[in-house]
């Protein structure tokens, strides 16, 4: 379907992937168009959000992009939905680092210690630890984000096992008291038939930021998964920022470059062409 003007002006283009799966866990309506890129006639995909999310109380959706990509949300509001879910990406993304390239990482404290985030570093397991093991490596990311960090990683690939320290690193509640959470506690689940994957505090504290992590990973999969279906992996378009060229003249001084990525590309080669590019990471 064309992008009319009309349309235009209701909806937003994102290209970022990460962020498409947090708008998507958020409630924004949607849909995944496939254009035809001019100079190489690759199916290029992107998704077309409404501006308004489905959910109540409505989020806005330019006025939340704003915010978050100016940091004025990280600053203010670092408990705000869209920040916590950009934050599990982070973690998740660092979780495929350390199984694809066996590089050690530990938690940080992040935006006054309401989170903590995955930075390369040895993190060893506590003397005598007991490590509490999940093969969900969504959870195991989504933990990251609330000082629970993985210690340890076993198995092939499809088939990993995640050993997640017994007890979190302390961070600071919305009420300004610190917590260490318990794992055991933390993961825990109580399926229903509808969800035979919920965790138990998904029902009592939906808000939680574990819990905004873990839905926000969950659509990553589900966003992919519909990528999938479509037959063959559609291209994705990655864009430079643009660049002042020394020496142009005015109004002729910005370069894009461009990069076509299959969807269903592996991370590491997304991480290769966004670092190369300078761009966001693209990767699943």
């Amino acid at each position: 379907m064309a992008l009319t003007p009309q349309r235009a002006a209701n909806t937003l283009a994102i290209t970022e992937t990460r962020l498409a799966a947090s708008l998507r866990a958020l409630g924004f309506p949607y849909t995944a168009e496939t254009t035809i890129h001019e100079r190489t006639g690759a199916a290029v995909i992107q998704f077309l959000f409404g501006l308004s999310s489905l959910r109540f109380p409505a989020l806005k959706l330019p006025q939340m992009l704003q915010a978050w990509r100016s940091g004025e949300m990280a600053r203010e509001d670092p408990l705000h939905v869209l920040h916590v879910m950009m934050t599990a990406h982070e973690c998740y993304d660092a979780l495929l680092r350390m199984m694809k390239d066996h590089v050690s990482h530990c938690l940080h404290l992040r935006s006054g210690g309401v989170l903590t985030v995955y930075r390369p570093g040895a993190a060893a397991p506590p003397p005598g630890a007991r490590l509490v093991w999940t093969n969900d490596l969504n959870l195991a990311a989504a933990c990251g984000v609330v000082g629970v960090p993985v210690l340890s990683i076993d198995g092939s690939a499809g088939q990993h096992r995640f050993g997640l320290a017994p007890c979190g690193y302390r961070v600071l509640l919305s009420d300004g008291g610190w917590q260490a959470h318990d794992t055991a506690t933390l993961i825990a689940r109580d399926p229903v038939r509808e969800d035979e994957w919920r965790l138990r505090m998904e029902a009592t504290q939906p808000l939680h930021p574990l819990c905004l992590a873990y839905d926000a990973l969950h659509n990553r999969a589900q966003l992919k998964a519909e990528l999938k279906g479509q037959g063959r992996a559609p291209m994705i378009l990655i864009d430079e920022p643009a660049r002042v060229i020394p020496g142009a003249h005015k109004g002729a001084c910005l370069a894009v470059r461009q990069a076509l990525v299959s969807a269903d590309a592996p991370g590491h080669v997304m991480d290769q062409v966004t670092r190369h590019m300078q761009a966001p990471p693209m990767s699943w």
